[in-house]
């Protein structure tokens, strides 16, 4: 990117910066208008894509805790447990993909 700047400032045009470069010429566009509105290489004011996480990674770290304490918790157990200790109020579906990103696929009670 910074590349794309230096040859700017030197006066080339887009298409000479896009084929020395082997970059896209909207990549380049968009790098020296970013470079010339905001004196940066990446727009400050750009929003993240996607949806908010539902369920953040401190409310993932207490229900790895609270499941390796209680592995014989039903997932609604475990639900209400979340939201009064997290605050966070998710559906079923979200602690069981949660438990199972986590490696946790089925109960087994010994």
């Amino acid at each position: 990117r910074l590349l794309v700047i230096l040859y700017a400032q030197e006066g080339r045009s887009i298409r000479e910066t896009h084929k020395a470069l082997h970059i896209g010429t909207a990549t380049v566009q968009r790098i020296r208008r970013n470079w010339f509105r905001y004196s940066c290489l990446e727009n400050p004011f750009k929003q993240p894509n996607g949806r908010q996480r539902a369920i953040q990674s401190i409310a993932v770290i207490h229900l790895q805790l609270l499941f390796e304490e209680r592995r014989d918790w039903y997932l609604e157990e475990l639900q209400a447990e979340l939201r009064k200790a997290v605050g966070c109020d998710v559906c079923l579906s979200t602690v069981w993909r949660c438990l199972r990103s986590l490696g946790i696929t089925h109960k087994q009670v010994s």
